[in-house]
């Protein structure tokens, strides 16, 4: 290179060091500004996960109750704090979705309103499992001695029997009330009871339900 091009090769690079300089110096504090608007804006969305979250399970012993604990031991993993609720069951567990004081619950499917609970924020995160309605009777009792073959084909024929439609915060009455609507039957056509799984078995062993 000779000395013409050194020299032309200094001021050039003389040059693009001046221009970046002055563009620091203009554009600096649109690039602070823009910094802080980013960083601000990420605080207010804060698009990270919560580090609590409260989670309607349903009554001790339950089911709901076994999952929300081993919910509670996974999330732990990821430091996330889950604070259990116990609740009477699905239908509570709404009520504390809808009432704010749980973020998140186990809510049978057919329960919430679509519309509704929609627009207030409720929405489902999926699917965890099918949860079959259960009918237990005897065969042994005037219920079998009013059935075909002595089984139980169809809800009309409970029409006039004892039965028992789980607690009321579990959301099975509400699913019963819709399953018998569907069947022409209202409550009234039934002799309905709210005990407990096990007050029901008991009650149903010594012959007080016939279903």
């Amino acid at each position: 290179m000779t000395p013409i091009q050194q020299w032309r090769a200094t001021q050039s690079l003389r040059l693009l060091l001046q221009t970046l300089r002055d563009l620091m110096v203009s554009m600096g504090p649109l690039l602070l500004l823009g910094g802080g608007l980013l960083v601000a804006a990420y605080l207010w969305l804060d698009p990270q996960p919560p580090r609590e979250v409260r989670l309607a399970t349903g009554p001790a012993g339950s089911a709901y109750a076994s999952f929300g604990e081993g919910y509670a031991k996974a999330l732990a993993r990821e430091r996330i704090q889950v604070k259990l609720i116990a609740s009477e069951g699905a239908q509570d567990d709404l009520a504390h979705l809808r009432g704010g004081t749980a973020d998140v619950g186990f809510v049978r499917g057919g329960m919430a309103d679509p519309v509704a609970d929609t627009e207030a924020g409720i929405v489902s995160l999926g699917s965890l499992f099918y949860e079959p309605i259960w009918i237990f009777y005897r065969r042994d009792l005037g219920i079998a001695r009013r059935l075909p073959g002595g089984e139980l084909q169809r809800l009309d024929q409970l029409r006039g029997l004892r039965v028992n439609v789980d607690q009321d915060g579990s959301g099975v009455p509400q699913i019963v009330e819709k399953l018998l609507a569907l069947n022409q039957l209202t409550p009234a056509d039934l002799q309905l009871s709210n005990l407990a799984p096990d007050a029901a078995g008991e009650a149903l062993r010594q012959g007080r339900l016939d279903a």
